[in-house]
């Protein structure tokens, strides 16, 4: 991607330098065209030949030829940089993705969580040489929920992006019940996987129980009402949802008649049901509740640890207390798996995971504290 657009720009820079000297050339040439004319036609009148009448009629026609000229060579730049937008569109899409499917059925099916295993799996980023991962040796028991935390940058949401396939690790390879999960068909794969990341989208032309179906959405297939609604108790969505006049039905847009405009935390509610409508064997919740309140928070987490059982879970959040409750927390630090174990283990360890967390239990009660002075 980065080598095409590079060749677009490349191109762009070009037809420009090319465009700006064509027209420099056309008003050269009619600048001196139309000075030649004029002093030509002056004279014609000095020598009688020509009315002042005249003359005025054709300096304003060589004028507007002088316009008709530039437009004529601006429309021609144009149109040689739309034909150019054109080629390097279908020349886009012409791509091949560097993430290749498998030809070949495998005999996995995934109808129930698998073990998965990160081996010394490190990963950069095209074009970069540091490397975002590193080294990362994880393995994942069926139905176990693990909790991701570390700062911003460090690379928790990198690591969820190659266990779905977003991307392939650099080095190092992530195992699913010992196949090579580039083995695996991208599509059958991605069934059996409910994500959430932290950039989604509720589809505003779609009504609040079309947008919560598409967690499994098919061409022939409407969204089951009755799975629509559990899901969005799951995520609390139904709370406001209910108090709408059309319900499920409504649009979730103000532009639509009757539709009903989404806060970031109920549109966060939205594409946090759609996970649960998916059903999935395999759940990605990377900062599932950064837009809603604190106490939505906590009824939303203790939902997603208490619900379905058999469903291995990854949690992603900053906020340290949502995932105490985790089978185990994986602390990642500059790439690496600094820390890994249950909160009682990590507290009685002293290390990242116990000063973080001990530093923002400290801040919530000194806040409390400055609300009740207030």
């Amino acid at each position: 991607m980065k080598e095409l657009f590079s060749q677009i720009e490349n191109a762009h820079i070009r037809n420009e330098f090319w465009n700006v000297l064509r027209q420099l050339v056309v008003i050269l040439l009619s600048q001196a065209a139309r000075v030649a004319v004029v002093v030509f036609f002056f004279w014609q009148v000095i020598q009688g030949n020509l009315l002042v009448g005249s003359l005025t009629f054709l300096i304003q026609s060589l004028g507007s030829l002088q316009e008709s000229l530039a437009s004529f060579s601006r429309n021609l730049g144009k149109e040689y940089e739309d034909g150019m937008f054109v080629r390097d569109t279908f020349e886009l899409m012409d791509m091949a993705p560097k993430i290749q499917d498998v030809d070949a059925p495998t005999t996995l099916a995934l109808t129930a969580p698998p073990t998965i295993e990160f081996k010394d799996v490190s990963f950069a980023y095209a074009g970069k040489d540091e490397y975002v991962l590193k080294n990362i040796n994880l393995t994942i028991a069926p139905g176990e929920t693990i909790g991701l935390v570390g700062k911003n940058g460090h690379g928790k949401t990198t690591l969820m992006k190659l266990l779905y396939r977003f991307y392939d690790p650099t080095e190092g390879v992530i195992l699913v019940n010992g196949v090579d999960l580039r083995e695996l068909p991208i599509e059958e794969w991605h069934a059996g996987v409910g994500v959430l990341f932290q950039k989604f989208d509720v589809y505003p032309a779609l009504t609040a129980g079309e947008s919560i179906g598409l967690g499994r959405s098919f061409a022939d297939q409407e969204p089951d009402p009755h799975r629509v609604a559990e899901a969005a108790e799951q995520s609390d969505a139904a709370t406001f949802i209910d108090k709408w006049n059309n319900g499920y039905d409504t649009r979730l847009g103000r532009w639509f008649e009757n539709g009903e405009s989404l806060s970031g935390g109920e549109a966060q509610k939205i594409a946090l049901a759609r996970v649960f409508y998916r059903n999935p064997q395999i759940m990605i919740l990377d900062e599932p509740t950064s837009s809603i309140d604190s106490d939505a928070e906590r009824e939303i987490f203790s939902r997603i640890l208490d619900g379905k059982k058999g469903v291995t879970r990854f949690l992603i959040s900053h906020r340290f207390s949502t995932l105490r409750n985790a089978d185990r927390i994986c602390v990642i630090h500059d790439g690496e798996v600094a820390e890994l174990g249950s909160h009682d283990e990590l507290m009685d360890a002293q290390g990242i995971y116990a000063t973080r967390f001990m530093e923002q239990r400290n801040a919530y009660v000194d806040e409390e504290s400055d609300n009740e002075t207030s």
